[in-house]
């Protein structure tokens, strides 16, 4: 599949396992802005530049742009990027950020970090690759991976390969086409067990970030807008 950014993955490759050792996934938030300087500049020109639509079409406010959204297992974390309007994902040490992180609690998986790559991968090859604000960000990012990752049942089933295949459950590996067309090889398979647990689930995380994501007017937009072209120009002095 062709996506005008590569996907950057900084964790090592291994075996993907859906059945390891339960651990506890979080959201993670920090805000782009203040102490890491620099980053409202960043941003304009990432979202921006690009094929992004301008967000107060058919709205009166929007997410402010300087919160950012991600998810968290263990030592790492995953999220969308985006560059010249085009998203892609990127994983990276927790700790390697320098700012702080607000975190909370929203599941568990049993998932490993290959299966966790494989699972970003998969939810951002689902989505637009077009930044929106509004409907295409890192908050409907995180949801699509939430929603791969925190599955409670696996089974071993036989797959008959076809053009289109309903994401019913998730697959290790399926987005690097590691199965030819025609081969019907036995695999395992993470599912929900438990519908409406997993909706729940998925609602208290969007309810967490749409509390701690503060909403902008187009004036307030405005300001931020400028003060990002204002460091951009800065930048090129």
């Amino acid at each position: 599949m062709y996506r005008h950014n590569d996907n950057i993955n900084r964790i090592l490759s291994g075996d993907y396992n859906i059945n390891s050792k339960e651990r506890k996934v979080y959201i993670v938030h920090r805000t782009l802005g203040g102490a890491v300087g620099g980053w409202a500049g960043k941003i304009w020109r990432a979202i921006f530049a690009g094929p992004g639509e301008w967000p107060f079409l058919d709205n009166d406010v929007v997410p402010d742009l300087t919160h950012h959204w991600a998810v968290r297992v263990g030592d790492w974390y995953h999220q969308l990027q985006v560059k010249g309007g085009w998203n892609f994902y990127e994983n990276d040490k927790y700790d390697a950020f320098l700012g702080a992180w607000d975190q909370y609690e929203v599941g568990v998986t049993r998932y490993n970090d290959a299966a966790i790559v494989s699972a970003a991968v998969q939810a951002m090859n689902e989505m637009p690759e077009s930044y929106h604000l509004l409907n295409n960000n890192c908050q409907t990012y995180v949801l699509r991976l939430l929603d791969k990752i925190c599955r409670n049942g696996s089974k071993k089933v036989r797959l008959s390969w076809l053009p289109f295949r309903p994401q019913i459950a998730f697959v290790p590996g399926q987005e690097l086409g590691r199965y030819d067309a025609g081969v019907e090889p036995e695999v395992e398979i993470a599912y929900v067990l438990d519908g409406a647990a997993h909706m729940e689930q998925l609602q208290s995380a969007f309810d967490i970030m749409e509390k701690h994501t503060p909403m902008l007017n187009q004036q307030e937009f405005e300001q931020v807008i400028q003060q990002a072209q204002a460091e951009t120009q800065a930048e090129k002095r």
